[in-house]
C-alpha cells in the first residue's frame, strides 16, 4: 500500500537534507582546515579574489570559510581577539584589494541589499546626509575605517560646507585611497 506524504512529512525531509548538506560542509571545511593548514589560510586571504581560484579552490571554499567562520572566529569571545583573526584576512595587500573592491560598487540610495532598499539597511549614511545638510556651519566628520573612502567622499561632494577625514587600520587601504583621492585624502 502506498504511504502518501503530507506536507509535514516533505518539511522535515527538506529540513533534514539542508541539515545534512551544512554538516558535510562543515566537516569537510574542518577536514581541510586540519590536513592543509597552509592551503587554507591561501583560501582565506584570497577570499575576495575567486578569479584566481582553481576549481578545487572554488568548490571547497564556501565549506572552508565556514569552518573558519563557526569553529575560529565565533568561537573567541574576545572582540580584540576577533579583530587579531579578522586581520589576518583583511590586512595586507588584502585591505587595498578590498578598497579597490568596494569603490566600484556605486552608493545608491534606493538600491537592493538583501530585501531592503540601502537607505534602510544601512541607514547611518542618509541620516548623517540630511544632518550635515542642516548644519550651515562647518563640522569635522571623521569616519573610522574608511576603506576607499567611497562613502566620506560621497558625503563630501554633497556637503561642501564640511571638513572630512577618513581613518584606516590597514595602510594599504590608505595608500590606495590616497593613491586614488590624491590632496582630497
Amino acid at each position: 500500500m502506498a504511504r502518501i506524504l503530507y506536507y509535514d512529512d516533505i518539511f522535515k525531509a527538506e529540513m533534514l537534507v539542508r541539515s545534512w548538506k551544512r554538516t558535510t560542509n562543515l566537516l569537510i571545511g574542518v577536514t581541510i582546515s586540519r590536513l592543509c593548514p597552509e592551503y587554507k589560510l591561501r583560501l582565506l586571504r584570497s577570499w575576495l579574489s575567486h578569479e584566481r581560484f582553481t576549481a578545487i579552490d572554488r568548490l571547497v571554499f564556501p565549506a572552508v570559510m565556514a569552518a573558519w567562520a563557526q569553529y575560529e572566529y565565533l568561537k573567541l569571545n574576545d572582540p580584540d581577539e576577533r579583530e587579531k583573526l579578522k586581520s589576518s584576512l583583511m590586512g595586507g595587500d588584502n585591505a587595498a584589494f578590498w578598497a579597490q573592491h568596494y569603490e566600484q560598487q556605486p552608493i545608491d540610495l534606493e538600491q537592493t541589499v538583501g530585501r531592503l532598499p540601502y537607505r534602510e539597511a544601512c541607514p547611518l549614511l542618509p541620516s548623517l546626509d540630511c544632518r550635515l545638510g542642516e548644519r550651515a556651519e562647518p563640522h569635522l566628520v571623521v569616519q573610522i575605517g574608511s576603506s576607499s573612502g567611497r562613502e566620506i567622499s560621497w558625503l563630501a561632494a554633497r556637503q561642501i560646507q564640511h571638513q572630512y577625514l577618513g581613518i584606516d587600520l590597514y595602510p594599504e587601504a590608505y595608500v590606495y585611497c590616497h593613491g586614488r583621492m590624491g590632496d582630497r585624502s
